[in-house]
């Protein structure tokens, strides 16, 4: 089966688990609850933030703060970047943490540094075919930089990619661009002039000389060290991953994506986070027999209830497949009733609260666990269109 399809399904399935969960108990109190702590939100003003600013008592505190979208949706990074910008300006948070490659995210930040458009156009022709290649992520990356130069330097945000590397041409350009011009020691000679001056090399062969010089390697590379090491690993990941995809993709992939959130997370400054990612990785407990990205960071000592998950919900939408295919997309749940009754096509929906009733709300697969122990707010999207392809 095409894995872009299974893809879909798994969605499709943890979409009507959580319909299930919504709307498992009574819905007594939900209704005005939802009416009483709601924003709209105008998405087409990428600076006009009413609506927000029901997020501000939960965002006090917290050092994760994520948001979860089905790709391939145009609303998506008009919110992203609206939330980029408000976050921003609530907590100063100096990360944005993506579901990227380290490759990608350092030429993204390359090209947030330089303002060089045919950077960013590199970067996009190597995803071409994912749900990446779209005009709308490119242009929040175009917006992102402008947004940059407005904000001191130091408080201009990094983006942080911590996903496998999927994309081997941005591995070798990467590795290129970061090696010193100066001769190798001997001991590991072979290996960076092979990666100097050809096109592709073995990834196991970088990784023999890598795990057998270490030492030799940190010396070489100074500062670029942890980077390389971390793109010649997940080089080796991604071969692993893709090898699961039809039975363990996701908690093979998503536990690769910790190791090296955790990775980085040591060898940065101190900062806050901001990401939006696929929906499921932003879920804080085990779910649908996955433990996602943002489970595992919320089992940690050091990141332990400290972040804030917010989930976008859908109702009479389009969404694209990276083929340029359309689906419609609508969860048709007991959620976007009440939306629909409230009115408005995006709306944020605050879950989380004391008396709110989403606290009552079990989840018979965590036990012991809400519905609010998985997300916290919930963005309803109506009528959005589909994500437009990249033509560059």
């Amino acid at each position: 089966m095409n894995f872009e399809v299974n893809k879909r399904i798994n969605l499709i399935l943890c979409i009507l688990i959580l319909n299930l969960i919504l709307t498992s108990c009574g819905s007594k109190g939900r209704g005005n609850w939802l009416k009483e702590h709601h924003g709209k939100l105008n998405i087409e003003d990428i600076n006009d933030f009413f609506g927000l600013e029901i997020l501000d008592d939960e965002l006090e505190g917290k050092n994760i703060i994520l948001s979860g979208e089905i790709h391939g949706v145009a609303a998506n990074q008009k919110l992203e970047g609206k939330l980029i910008r408000y976050i921003k300006g609530k907590t100063n948070f100096k990360y944005l943490l993506e579901e990227i490659s380290y490759s990608g995210a350092y030429f993204i930040n390359k090209y947030l540094e330089t303002g060089d458009i045919e950077i960013l156009k590199d970067v996009f022709n190597a995803w071409q075919g994912t749900y990446a290649y779209t005009k709308d992520k490119f242009k929040l990356y175009e917006e992102l930089y402008e947004y940059n130069q407005s904000l001191p330097e130091e408080d201009r945000i990094i983006l942080v990619g911590v996903d496998i590397e999927h994309q081997p041409k941005l591995s070798f350009d990467y590795i290129k661009d970061i090696l010193p011009e100066e001769e190798s020691p001997e001991k590991i000679e072979t290996v960076i002039n092979d990666l100097k001056h050809k096109n592709s090399v073995y990834y196991e062969d970088i990784l023999d000389s890598l795990n057998n010089n270490r030492e030799i390697y940190m010396d070489y590379l100074g500062d670029d060290y942890i980077g390389f090491s971390l793109v010649v690993e997940n080089m080796k990941n991604s071969r692993i991953a893709y090898d699961a995809r039809d039975e363990n993709w996701n908690q093979v992939r998503d536990e690769m994506m910790y190791n090296n959130f955790e990775i980085l997370d040591d060898n940065l400054d101190d900062g806050i986070y901001f990401g939006q990612w696929g929906m499921q990785h932003i879920f804080q407990e085990e779910f649908d027999d996955v433990d996602w990205f943002a489970s595992r960071i919320n089992n940690t000592e050091k990141y332990k209830g400290k972040i804030l998950s917010i989930n976008f919900w859908y109702d009479d939408c389009k969404q694209m497949d990276p083929s340029g295919v359309e689906y419609d997309l609508s969860f048709g749940d007991e959620m976007i009733k009440y939306h629909n009754s409230i009115g408005g096509d995006v709306n944020l929906y605050k879950l989380v609260g004391k008396d709110s009733p989403y606290n009552n709300e079990n989840l018979n697969m965590v036990e012991g666990k809400e519905i609010v122990d998985i997300f916290q707010y919930i963005i309803v999207i109506s009528g959005s269109e589909a994500s437009t392809i990249l033509e560059l």
